[in-house]
């Protein structure tokens, strides 16, 4: 890998632990999609995307909160 790319693993968690990771490689100054499934209970859950090296070296993390509301229950 150059200077001007990263390569390693985008890993999402909440504090309920690992959501899921997936194997990254992106050129500086540039942004790509990435995802992992992910089945979230209802709450809150504040969610954070880590880009990590091979060397387990966190080089950028982001945060974000998502509600996920509660199935509804059929009326009787």
């Amino acid at each position: 890998v150059s200077p001007n790319s990263f390569a390693g693993v985008l890993k999402f968690s909440d504090a309920s632990g690992a959501i899921g990771q997936t194997a990254v490689t992106l050129k500086t100054g540039v942004a790509d999609t990435a995802s992992v499934t992910w089945t979230p209970k209802a709450g809150q859950h504040d969610v954070t995307a880590k880009l990590v090296t091979p060397d387990g070296t966190v080089v950028e993390s982001q945060n974000a909160v998502f509600y996920i509301n509660p199935k509804p229950t059929p009326a009787s």
